[in-house]
C-alpha cells in the first residue's frame, strides 16, 4: 500500500509541470527539450479567423411596367373620310388640268357631315378660309405635309399648333370655297405645304391606308 502511495504521488508530481506549461502557453505546451528541459522557443499560436461576413443581396426591382397602349397602334394610318365614300373621275384626280395650275390632290366624294380624320400623328400648321378656292382647310404636318379642303362650315375641331393622334377628327366634309358638290380635296406633300415642299398622287398612300 505504501508503494502504491508513492507511485501516485510520483505520478502527480512528474504531471503538474506539464499542466502549468500548458497554462502559461495559451492552453497549448510547449514541446519538451531532450533530456526533460524545455525549449526556450515559444510556440506560435495563430489566432481564429473572424467568421465571414455574408453579404445582403438587394433585392432586385420588380422591371417597370410598360406604357398604356396609345389610342391609336403606332405606325398604322388610317383612311381621311371616315365612312362611304366615292373615288373620283379623271378631273378629280392628281394632276388634272386647272385654269393655270393642275390639281394638287384627290377628290374623295361623300356626303356632307362625313368626319375627316388625321391619316397620322401629327402638329396641325394650318387652320384658314379661303372663298375663292378651299373654303374652310387644315394643314397637317406629320410623315407628309396633309392638307384637308372644303370642310364644312363650323365643322374644324382643331386649332394651329394641336398635336393630334391617328384618327382625331378634323372637320367634316363639306362643299365651301370652290366646290361643285360635297367632297374632301386631300393632299399630299413632301417637305412643307406651299413652303418649298412638293406635292405627290396621294391616291397610292389613300389605297394602302384602306
Amino acid at each position: 500500500m505504501i508503494r502504491r502511495a508513492l507511485v501516485v504521488l510520483l505520478v502527480v508530481a512528474l504531471l503538474t509541470p506539464a499542466a502549468a506549461s500548458a497554462s502559461t502557453n495559451g492552453g497549448v505546451a510547449a514541446p519538451a527539450a531532450s533530456g526533460g528541459a524545455q525549449s526556450g522557443t515559444p510556440t506560435v499560436v495563430r489566432a481564429p479567423r473572424p467568421p465571414k461576413k455574408h453579404r445582403k443581396r438587394k433585392k432586385r426591382r420588380p422591371p417597370p411596367r410598360p406604357a398604356p397602349a396609345p389610342a391609336h397602334p403606332v405606325g398604322t394610318h388610317r383612311f381621311p373620310v371616315l365612312g362611304p365614300f366615292t373615288w373620283p373621275g379623271p378631273d378629280g384626280e392628281f394632276g388634272a388640268q386647272r385654269s393655270g395650275h393642275i390639281h394638287q390632290g384627290v377628290d374623295l366624294l361623300a356626303a356632307e357631315g362625313t368626319p375627316v380624320v388625321a391619316p397620322y400623328a401629327g402638329t396641325v400648321t394650318f387652320v384658314a378660309y379661303q372663298a375663292a378656292g378651299a373654303g374652310y382647310y387644315v394643314v397637317l404636318h406629320s410623315d407628309y405635309d396633309y392638307a384637308f379642303m372644303h370642310l364644312a362650315t363650323g365643322s374644324t375641331h382643331v386649332k394651329v399648333g394641336q398635336t393630334l393622334a391617328a384618327g382625331d377628327r378634323i372637320g367634316d366634309v363639306g362643299q365651301t370655297g370652290d366646290a361643285a358638290g360635297p367632297h374632301l380635296h386631300f393632299e399630299a406633300w413632301q417637305g412643307l405645304w406651299q413652303q418649298g415642299g412638293t406635292p405627290i398622287d396621294p391616291a397610292p398612300l389613300l389605297r394602302s391606308w384602306l
